[in-house]
């Protein structure tokens, strides 16, 4: 990556994951891992200090191979020193299938 400012606006991060593959009851509303969620997080600083959960749904059951977007990340100076952590709310078996990072530079 070559980038002439510096200023990173991380613009996007995807994920894509196999899922849906964990109940086989007809009856799962409101039961636990019935539509689980990844929760994604950053730090700016190597992981001392971290920003607040996003949550997004991986899927319900059935639903295979979904892209999981998160938008708006903000800006930082410290591209090399920001790292992403995920989560997941419920105990579901998940398959991170890839993950794109996308960037571009701002002179804000």
């Amino acid at each position: 990556i070559y980038i002439t400012t510096d200023i990173i606006e991380p613009n996007e991060y995807f994920l894509i994951t196999e899922n849906g593959v964990y109940f086989i009851d007809e009856e799962m509303d409101g039961v636990q891992g019935a539509d689980p969620e990844v929760m994604l997080r950053w730090s700016d600083d190597g992981g001392h200090t971290w920003s607040n959960y996003r949550t997004a749904s991986i899927g319900k059951i059935g639903e295979y191979y979904r892209r999981v977007w998160f938008r708006r990340l903000g800006m930082t100076l410290q591209l090399r020193d920001r790292v992403y952590e995920l989560s997941m709310t419920d105990p579901v078996k998940t398959a991170l299938m890839g993950a794109e990072l996308l960037i571009s530079p701002t002179n804000a």
